[in-house]
């Protein structure tokens, strides 16, 4: 007893496979990319029950429009209730989620995280305590950050 199946698959199709592997653990918080398995389901269907799903690269591409404004709004930044709250770009929305998650971050580790130079991070922490969103409480060497919002 056991899965009928053969290295064939994997020979025929070893980079849709890798491919489908990296896909299934890619995340991308700023273009709002998330890991899906879809693309080893097609794989593993194909192998274990017989299917014939078309397997091309092509399918696994990310499309991203990099026509998109890097200030959209996010969805989830949206005012919830009828306090008016101040409306984050999708930059803010990272920041603020990696600073809630880790209150001592740095700039850098902040640059690094996002991908987002540190003078744009420099700039971002500028709009989000003009907004009163954060702040920084401590010593200079010893501070950290406080999200109210």
């Amino acid at each position: 007893m056991g899965i009928p199946a053969t290295n064939d698959m994997f020979k025929e199709h070893s980079w849709y496979f890798c491919n489908a592997l990296v896909r299934a653990n890619y995340r991308n918080v700023l273009k709002g990319i998330e890991p899906t398995i879809e693309y080893l389901v097609l794989f593993l269907r194909n192998l274990i029950v017989g299917e014939n799903n078309e397997l091309k690269n092509r399918y696994l591409h990310i499309r991203w429009n990099d026509a998109k404004p890097q200030n959209e709004v996010s969805e989830d930044a949206k005012p919830q209730n009828d306090a008016p709250k101040p409306q984050l770009t999708v930059k803010e929305k990272s920041v603020v989620d990696i600073m809630t998650g880790n209150p001592r971050v740095s700039i850098d580790e902040i640059a690094s995280a996002t991908g987002i130079s540190d003078s744009t991070i420099d700039r971002i922490i500028k709009s989000l305590k003009d907004k009163g969103i954060i702040e920084r409480k401590g010593q200079k060497n010893n501070s950290r950050w406080v999200v109210k919002g």
